[in-house]
């Protein structure tokens, strides 16, 4: 550059980075997926007659996803883990504090996820 002009110079570098995305963390997955379309539908805690077959329903509101209840808990009242299972699109299960005592009342054609260690509280 000659005095006087407005010539100028930038000593300049440009780098490139790839970016690869992460694999998504399919618990993080599931755990999304239980969020949107798990719901608790159904409360039972005081049978009729007294008799001892209280349950809480959780059904799959999805049309289209499979959802991964198993190591889902429930804590609050009573406490249960669910074991390896899957629960399909629109599908319901109950979990229960007395299996002999829910199959007399309701029969065997609901599926049970296994019985809760505690009684519903009923306020009463």
């Amino acid at each position: 550059a000659s005095p006087g002009s407005s010539d100028i110079v930038f000593d300049c570098e440009l780098t490139a980075v790839e970016t690869i995305p992460a694999r998504p963390d399919p618990l993080e997955a599931d755990m999304m997926d239980l969020l949107d379309y798990l719901r608790i539908t159904e409360v039972m805690y005081n049978p009729p007659d007294g008799k001892d077959a209280e349950f809480i329903e959780l059904r799959n509101i999805s049309d289209s996803t499979t959802l991964n209840l198993t190591g889902v808990r429930l804590t609050e009242g009573v406490t249960f883990t669910f074991p390896p299972f899957s629960l399909g699109p629109g599908e319901h299960i109950v979990v229960i504090n007395n299996l002999g005592m829910f199959r007399v009342v309701h029969g065997d054609g609901i599926k049970v996820a296994g019985e809760f260690n505690s009684k519903l509280e009923n306020g009463s």
